[in-house]
């Protein structure tokens, strides 16, 4: 095959640059139509996207004013809540309390009154008043009811009028005492 150059050299340069700069300019031109055409599309996708989102807000707020109702009635139910965990909490059993003094009392006294009242000092340090009234037959039993509640840890400050100790039969009593650490009484 023969190649024929019949352009001089300077017109080929020239034609040469034409072609460069022709391709250059169709390169520019398709990133140029390829830009336009993404932000097209990125901007429809934001147009989209602001629309779903009104849209979701609007539902949302649709829901909020449907359920606001539900919410104050949760919200009062879970008040409630609170405040019955927090009466569980502070709870004393009673009940645990009578079995222990009924555990300890003598068989030859008799309670005709048992009066418990709580005494809170701190919030931390409750402490339960006892009041006992009942009858014995002599002195000695009144005293070693008097010991046995003195050796126990969890009870202190066992008042006993010294006017009931000057009887030796038949004695009407009262006595008065606390219950501490009230977390001991199994």
């Amino acid at each position: 095959m023969i190649t024929l150059n019949l352009l001089p050299s300077r017109e080929k340069k020239q034609l040469n640059t034409k072609m460069y700069l022709s391709l250059a300019t169709k390169i520019v031109t398709s990133f140029l139509w390829l830009a336009v055409i993404i932000f097209s599309l990125l901007f429809a996708f934001k147009c989209i996207m602001k629309h779903s989102l009104e849209n979701m807000t609007k539902q949302n707020d649709i829901i909020v004013q449907n359920n606001k109702e539900l919410n104050s009635e949760i919200e009062e139910c879970n008040n409630r809540l609170s405040a019955l965990s927090k009466i569980q909490n502070e709870n004393i059993v009673f009940s645990k309390i009578l079995i222990k003094i009924t555990e300890i009392i003598p068989k030859k006294i008799t309670l005709n009154n048992l009066s418990l009242q709580i005494n809170e000092k701190e919030k931390s340090n409750k402490t339960i008043l006892i009041k006992m009234k009942g009858f014995t037959n002599n002195r000695d039993n009144l005293i070693r009811f008097k010991n046995v509640l003195n050796s126990i840890s969890y009870i202190k400050n066992i008042e006993l009028p010294i006017n009931t100790l000057l009887k030796q039969e038949n004695i009407d009593f009262e006595i008065s005492t606390e219950l501490m650490h009230l977390d001991k009484i199994k």
